[in-house]
């Protein structure tokens, strides 16, 4: 899996008073390039064959092509150096089964079509695990995929509940696994319940989806449903990397160059933005330490050749928040605060509280009407005393 590089976008902010943040950059999605590798029979233009369906069923998009192969073809990848998705409808002779194992190892997604015993079997012998004992199905009429592990990123595009309803697909010929299966194996899917349908057996880096029924045909028709393309495209989005908006990288990071450069080897060359190159040799533990804000540029050459991308590095953006921070920010970021006691009252000592409130308002208007009270007895005294006065004073001759 490569990627192609494509040129990059800056933004720029114009009228800030602080021009320290004021561009951003973006470079766009790496497209990759994902392998597909057909091990089955039947030739792309028969609608007869699942090869037919799987070739049409990956749809590309900005983040990945799909490269597809087909073994009968003489075309088929070298499994050794890159990583990519197989779908294995046929029994393998022991090279076959031997490289197969070996690039689950080392990372692939391996689906096998269980359409007989000896398929699902051969699931069992890819990742090297004990074959349990896988017998033909007796249905009477059909069967339906039930318990639908949604949780599993594979299912994911289905989590919905307009989306979850899989009992339209009808399973007529299925095979049974009456062995214990592995302790690391996960059941994404069951029929009516109780047999597995789906299976997920890991091995190293990578997996086998094991599904115990056919495809179409006489098993069952789902080429043909409504699941198939999204399901598909979801394997392909879930192990390449390429469902989830790619990372983006702060000026500080340590950003991991095994991401772009998958299982190459030698030197990579780093152009920071200023134009400062270094050379990194390629490992699973090397990484380029992103010093300074901008585009930086990636080029080194797997067995495909020359190869280019680009990382836009941006300042963390809480470097842009200039204002106050509260107290609960600044605990988070580990100053010691001294601790504030909250005062919670309960309903009785708040009655107690309005009562004394209303207690002292009370009293304020007590003593105001005992003033009044006051006021008006002595501007009644004086009336008196003055009128007393007047009365007693001789009248004129």
């Amino acid at each position: 899996m490569f990627r192609m590089s494509v040129g990059p976008v800056v933004v720029s902010l114009s009228g800030d008073d602080d021009s320290f943040d004021n561009q951003a950059w973006y470079a766009k999605p790496q497209t990759s390039r994902v392998p597909v590798l057909y091990r089955g029979n039947g030739e792309s233009s028969d609608p007869n064959e699942l090869r037919y369906y799987l070739e049409r069923a990956f749809l590309p998009t900005p983040a990945r092509a799909i490269d597809f192969y087909a073994d009968s073809d003489g075309d088929a990848p070298d499994e050794a150096w890159m990583t990519g998705l197989s779908v294995v409808t046929k029994t393998l002779n022991s090279e076959q089964l031997r490289m197969s194992g070996k690039a689950v190892e080392d990372g692939w997604t391996v689906i096998v079509v269980g359409s007989s015993v000896e398929l699902c079997e051969l699931a069992f012998e890819i990742t090297g695990t004990t074959v349990p004992d896988i017998s033909e199905a007796n249905v009477e009429g059909y069967a339906m995929l039930s318990d639908v592990d949604l949780e599993h990123p594979v299912f994911q595009p289905f989590n919905d509940v307009r989306l979850a309803d899989f009992t339209k697909l009808p399973i007529w010929k299925h095979r049974i696994i009456d062995g214990e299966l592995p302790k690391d194996a996960r059941v994404l899917a069951s029929l009516d319940g109780r047999r597995p349908a789906i299976v997920e057996l890991t091995h190293g880096n990578g997996r086998v989806l094991l599904f115990t029924f056919g495809w179409h045909d006489a098993d069952s028709q789902f080429v043909l449903s409504s699941k198939f393309v999204p399901l598909m495209n979801s394997l392909v989005d879930d192990f390449a990397g390429t469902s989830v908006e790619p990372p983006r990288a702060l000026v500080g990071d340590q950003f991991p160059i095994s991401t772009l450069a998958g299982s190459a080897t030698g030197e990579m060359v780093v152009t920071a933005p200023s134009g400062l190159e270094q050379s990194v040799e390629i490992s699973t533990s090397a990484s380029a330490f992103l010093t300074e804000p901008g585009v930086y540029g990636f080029a080194w050459t797997d067995r495909d050749g020359p190869r280019t991308a680009s990382i836009a590095a941006n300042l963390d953006p809480l470097e842009s928040r200039t204002d106050a921070l509260g107290l609960d920010e600044i605990r988070t970021l580990g100053v010691p605060l001294p601790d504030i006691v909250e005062v919670r009252l309960t309903s009785d000592e708040k009655r107690q509280l309005l009562a004394r409130e209303l207690e002292s308002r009370q009293r304020f208007w007590q003593w105001v009407i005992l003033v009044g009270i006051v006021l008006l007895l002595i501007e009644t005294w004086l009336a008196g005393h003055l009128a007393g006065s007047t009365k007693s004073e001789p009248a004129p001759s």
